[in-house]
C-alpha cells in the first residue's frame, strides 16, 4: 500500500465512511499494540498493527475513559466517570436519595460529577474503583504509587483561581501528597514570573473563577543514564504541561521548586509533554483556530531549540485544538492521536505517515479519543498465556 498522506488526497477523504485501519505500511510501522479510548464510552480497545482489536475493557455504568494505561501483568488503570449527572449525585449527598458506593471500602462516593479511578484485569474484571477527582494524565511507579493530576482552588488578591495539583496517590487510590501548580510555579521568578492572566478563550468559567493553570500532562523523569547531567534530570523531577500558559515545565518535587520553563510565544494550547532517551522533550503543540493546524515538536532544553517538528503537508489535515497524545516509539516512529478528527496515526522522522486507524462510534461518528503503543514483549506473553488456557477448554 502507498503512503497515507500522498498528494492528491486529503485526510477527509482518507477517512470518509471508514473505521478501524485506513492504511499501513507494515515495513515502517513500529510492532507493537495500540490502547485507544473515545469518549465519551467508558471503553478500551486494544489494536494490533493490523488494526485487530485483541482486547477490550468496557464499564456498562461508566462514561468518559478520558485516559486509561496497561500495567505491567496486563491490569488496566482508568480514569473515568459514572453515569449519574452532578445533580443526581449531589442529591444523594445531601441524603434525598441512596449515593453510590465505592466498592473498595464501602464509602459513598461524593459529588464533582462522579469522578473515579478503576483498575480492571486482563479479563476485563473489576479490581477495584474508587471515588478520585483526577484529570488528564496518570502514570504509576514501581511500588504502584500514582502520579495524576487534582484541582483546588486559590484567591489572589481579588481573584479566584482553579489551582491545578500535582497528587501522588496510593496504589488504590488514597491520596499521599498534594503540590500546589500555582506555587510551583511561583518558586522561581529568575527564570519565570507566573502572569495572572491567561489569553486561552475558555479560562474564565461559569463560576467565576479563572483556570489560569488548566494543565494536561505530568511525568517523572523515567531516565536513569541522564542523571549524571544534572539539574533538570534528577530523580524527583517532573514535566508539567500546562495549556492556559502555553508552556511545560520542570519541578523538583523534593525541594518544590521551578527548574525549567519553556513555550510562551511558541506554544499554543499544548498538550502530553514527555521525556524523551536522549534528553529532549515531546509536545503536543495543538494550536487555536486562528493558527488553523497543530504540530509535535522536539525540543532541546537547555537551548531551547526545536530540533525536530511534524505537520501535515495540507495543515489542517492534522489540527485538534482539544486534546491529543503523541509519544515517540522504539523504532524512531511518532504516535499521535488527532483526538477531534477521530483518528490514530504514525509517522516517520521523515514526515511519512505510515499507520491510519479511524475511531467512530456506534452510530459511525468519529469520535474524539487518546492512544498510546506498547511493545509486544508488554502484551504478547498475556494474548500466548489467554490462548494456553483457553486452547483445553476449546477441545473439552
Amino acid at each position: 500500500m502507498g503512503y497515507i498522506n500522498q498528494p492528491g488526497a486529503s485526510a477527509r477523504e482518507k477517512l470518509a465512511g471508514k473505521r478501524g485501519l485506513v492504511a499501513s505500511r507494515p515495513s515502517e510501522v513500529a510492532p507493537g499494540f495500540t490502547l485507544i479510548t473515545a469518549l465519551p464510552e467508558a471503553a478500551a480497545v486494544l489494536v494490533d498493527t493490523e488494526g485487530k482489536t485483541v482486547r477490550e475493557w468496557r464499564d456498562p455504568h461508566g462514561r468518559n475513559w478520558a485516559r486509561a494505561i496497561l500495567l505491567d501483568g496486563g491490569e488496566l488503570l482508568v480514569k473515568g466517570r459514572l453515569n449519574e449527572g452532578r445533580r443526581a449525585l449531589s442529591r444523594a449527598a445531601r441524603g434525598g436519595g441512596s449515593p453510590a458506593t465505592d466498592p473498595l471500602d464501602g464509602k459513598p462516593w461524593y459529588p464533582l460529577d462522579g469522578h473515579y479511578l478503576a483498575r480492571y484485569g486482563w479479563d476485563g474484571d473489576l479490581k477495584w474503583r474508587r471515588g478520585a477527582i483526577v484529570h488528564h494524565d496518570m502514570e504509576v511507579d514501581g511500588q504502584g504509587r500514582i502520579l495524576t493530576l487534582g484541582l483546588g482552588t486559590r484567591v489572589v488578591g481579588d481573584l479566584r483561581i482553579v489551582d491545578h495539583t500535582i497528587d501522588i496517590l496510593s496504589p488504590t487510590g488514597t491520596k499521599e501528597k498534594r503540590y500546589s501548580l500555582f506555587d510551583l510555579l511561583s518558586s522561581n521568578p529568575e527564570i519565570f514570573e507566573l502572569p495572572l492572566t491567561t489569553d486561552h478563550p475558555a479560562a474564565l468559567l461559569e463560576s467565576g473563577k479563572l483556570d489560569l493553570l488548566h494543565s494536561n500532562a505530568v511525568a517523572r523523569m523515567p531516565f536513569d543514564h541522564l542523571l549524571e547531567r544534572g539539574g533538570i534530570y534528577c530523580k524527583t523531577c517532573v514535566l508539567v504541561t500546562v495549556r492556559h500558559q502555553n508552556l511545560v515545565a520542570v519541578f523538583d518535587l523534593e525541594v518544590e521548586k521551578l527548574l525549567w520553563v519553556w513555550g510562551p510565544g511558541e506554544l499554543q494550547f499544548p498538550h502530553e509533554g514527555r521525556w524523551l532517551e536522549n534528553g529532549n522533550v515531546l509536545i503536543f503543540d495543538n494550536g487555536s483556530e486562528r493558527r488553523g493546524y497543530s504540530r509535535i515538536v522536539e525540543v532541546e532544553p537547555r537551548s531551547g531549540e526545536i530540533v525536530w517538528s511534524y505537520r501535515a503537508i495540507r495543515p489542517r489535515d492534522f489540527f485538534t485544538e482539544g486534546r491529543g497524545t503523541s509519544q515517540a516509539l522504539a523504532n524512531g516512529n511518532v504516535l499521535i492521536a488527532s483526538s477531534n478528527q477521530g483518528k490514530v496515526f504514525e509517522v516517520t522522522r521523515e514526515g511519512r505517515v505510515v499507520w491510519l486507524y479511524a475511531v467512530r462510534d456506534a452510530r459511525g461518528n468519529l469520535v474524539t479519543m487518546r492512544a498510546v503503543k506498547y511493545p509486544p514483549s508488554k502484551v504478547q506473553p498475556l494474548l500466548d498465556r489467554a490462548a494456553a488456557v483457553s486452547a483445553p477448554e476449546q477441545r473439552q
